[in-house]
């Protein structure tokens, strides 16, 4: 069971909500990152003063279907024209950015089993590039299932969304890094019981 010494919150936008990750393009990537020290010492309601993020949007290459755009607050075909493509200065900008982290570091999404880990996986072996062994992932979606103990949910119960606007009574910004933001908002509530889920569940992203 590693001692997990960052989290490193993702979220990504994407030219569609289904398909393989081979026809899937991504439209904006965000990560969040915080030590677990600072996670720790966090109050619920807030997030740690002491953030590292990284956004980057792009060129999908590729028509965005219009429920994708919607949901990802107005990323347009039109409005990304002009930005770069996911290339390998992105892949690099990555690697670079969760070196400065402190060892080892976890990638946290909510569904990041189903998708965001595996979309991000494909990207970077397209790009002949993979995250150093020893960076872990952990899938929120499993937590919160856990954590609200609802053997039926409703439909959309436990997106993301909907946890948030449970938590907070606000609605949730729809845009990359306030989503990342927000998934990290949503768990320091959990504050000690999720850094154990995390430490007890995680795995190696590479092994994915």
């Amino acid at each position: 069971m590693p001692d997990i010494g960052s989290f490193v919150f993702l979220h990504q936008e994407t030219t569609g909500l289904s398909g393989d990750f081979g026809t899937v393009n991504v439209t904006e990537i965000s990560f969040v990152a915080c030590s677990k020290l600072h996670f720790l010492n966090t109050t619920d309601g807030n997030i740690p003063r002491v953030l590292h993020k990284l956004t980057f949007c792009f060129n999908p290459q590729g028509s965005i279907a219009t429920i994708a755009s919607q949901i990802s607050g107005g990323l347009y075909n039109n409005l990304l024209e002009r930005e770069s493509k996911f290339d390998n200065d992105t892949a690099q900008s990555i690697l670079l950015f969760l070196k400065r982290l402190q060892p080892p570091i976890c990638l946290v999404a909510h569904n990041g089993n189903r998708f965001d880990f595996g979309l991000l996986k494909n990207k970077l072996k397209v790009l002949e590039t993979m995250l150093p062994d020893g960076t872990y992932c952990v899938d929120t979606l499993t937590f919160f299932r856990n954590v609200e103990n609802i053997p039926n949910p409703p439909l959309g119960y436990l997106r993301l969304v909907n946890i948030y606007e449970r938590y907070f009574h606000v609605p949730l910004e729809i845009n990359a890094e306030e989503k990342a933001k927000a998934l990290l908002k949503c768990v320091i509530r959990h504050g000690p019981g999720f850094v154990q889920h995390a430490e007890m569940k995680c795995v190696e992203f590479n092994h994915i």
